[in-house]
């Protein structure tokens, strides 16, 4: 981590909430970006990791219940990739992963 004012690593923590942190050349101060405990920051948003896991396991479900109608294993990826805002929290690589774990768990059913 360096410091977005001169660049300088020499940096420390101000303790106190928000955290912050002190540039120890320039004296500049930042607010330290750091989610909450128990969220994980996607972007500007934070979401608690239960958000996040429940998301998760609805994208498995609808995943196998378009497996098991027969869709192809790449409108599944795209479709469930689609679901609802929350799901940008996972990348295209998280979404295929969520669709190989429904594969496994429902059988593939449609064409590969």
């Amino acid at each position: 981590m360096s410091c977005p004012k001169c660049g300088s690593r020499d940096i420390s923590i101000m303790a106190g909430e928000p955290i912050m942190f002190l540039c120890k050349r320039c004296g500049n101060q930042w607010l330290a970006s750091i989610p909450r405990p128990g969220y994980v920051k996607v972007g500007e948003s934070q979401y608690h990791w239960t958000e996040v896991e429940a998301t998760r396991e609805k994208m498995i479900t609808i995943a196998g219940e378009l497996l098991r109608s027969g869709s192809p294993t790449s409108d599944v990826v795209s479709k469930v990739a689609g679901l609802n805002s929350i799901s940008k929290l996972f990348p295209r690589e998280e979404v295929e992963r969520i669709v190989k774990i429904a594969i496994n768990i429902y059988g593939a059913g449609g064409g590969r």
